[in-house]
């Protein structure tokens, strides 16, 4: 079992044996409060032998989910953060080899295998949403909400996956937060 908490200067990620509850390993980072609620706000992401996680400032990383042992980690803009007061609250989302990210007017994705960008990297702020799979009539998407330039309105928007290429949007509605 993974899970991921902060301790007022930094992020430690936990694998606990999921019968015992004994600690297996763990790996932390630096990583600053915030106003409202510190601490990470997105639940880590477990694939192909991987774990995934993003911390509240952007700190997007990925760690060998056998022994802890880091593999790379990525510094997001803070651009992509939604709300200063609030920080980033995506969970990553696996499609085939990308990691898919609730930021910029469109998603964003990377390699998992190496956290190189792939497409959406353009630093708009995101929501404070997760991205979500979906299948519809034979195609397969992901729905992400995304907070408008304007941080006055949102969009849900869906995207295939593999390429970003933007498959409808819902229009926006006021909301001012991000969340």
């Amino acid at each position: 079992a993974y899970t991921v908490g902060w301790d007022g200067q930094q992020d430690t990620v936990y694998c606990l044996d999921a019968v015992s509850g004994a600690l297996q390993w763990k790996q932390s980072y630096a990583s600053a409060g915030i106003k409202q609620w510190p601490g990470p706000r997105s639940t880590v992401t477990v694939h192909a032998g991987r774990v995934f996680t993003l911390g509240l400032h952007g700190h997007l990383a990925c760690f060998a989910a056998r022994d802890g042992q880091p593999q790379w980690s990525v510094q997001l803009a803070a651009s992509y953060n939604p709300d200063v007061d609030y920080g980033l609250a995506w969970s990553p989302l696996i499609e085939g080899n990308l990691l898919i990210l609730s930021g910029g007017k469109g998603g964003l994705a990377l390699r998992a295998e190496d956290g190189d960008f792939v497409w959406g990297n353009d630093g708009q702020h995101g929501a404070c949403t997760s991205p979500v799979p979906y299948d519809q009539d034979g195609k397969h998407g992901v729905v992400l909400v995304l907070t408008n330039p304007d941080r006055e309105s949102a969009s849900v928007v869906a995207v295939q996956p593999q390429t970003g290429r933007e498959l409808w949007r819902y229009p926006a509605w006021n909301e001012k937060w991000g969340a």
